[in-house]
């Protein structure tokens, strides 16, 4: 998204992903139309800036509770979910979270263990005195492709 200024004191936000300058002429596009969505002479034109959306916003507009503190009660959940055998991805859908969120808390929580290529720190207060569950090695994680260890999805029983 382009938020574009004008000399006549104008603000218009323009989506698109391309901007060219030809004959003394603006013209910003969609990579996917073959028209252009907005056009001015370039002496019109006072400023461009790029407006970049919050990457929480974002992730929360398909994940809910993306980067929401954990309650108690959902980390219990998760736990349990996990320990019944459902797969991250469904645990995730069911919370509002996303699989990345899933794996960390339940890293944090010690009921698996960093898989190669996790990108995970835990602050210690993250870790409860008292762990719910003892920790499921990663050798014993499932991974539905991809990358090994980057989305587990079953914890083998």
């Amino acid at each position: 998204m382009l938020r574009i200024s004008t000399i006549d004191g104008g603000v218009i936000d323009v989506d698109s992903s391309l901007m060219t300058i030809d004959d003394g002429v603006i013209a910003w596009w969609r990579s996917e139309s073959e028209e252009a969505v907005a056009r001015w002479r370039l002496d019109e034109v006072v400023g461009v800036q790029v407006l970049v959306e919050d990457p929480i916003q974002r992730a929360r507009r398909e994940h809910p509770n993306a980067y929401r503190r954990w309650t108690i009660e959902e980390e219990a959940a998760v736990v349990e979910a996990f320990a019944r055998g459902e797969a991250v991805k469904e645990i995730a859908a069911a919370t509002g979270r996303r699989v990345g969120g899933i794996r960390s808390r339940l890293i944090a929580l010690g009921v698996i263990e960093p898989a190669p290529g996790d990108r995970v720190s835990v602050p210690s207060s993250a870790v409860p005195p008292s762990a719910p569950a003892p920790a499921v090695p990663s050798s014993a994680v499932q991974t539905s492709g991809g990358e090994a260890g980057v989305e587990a999805d079953r914890a083998v029983v």
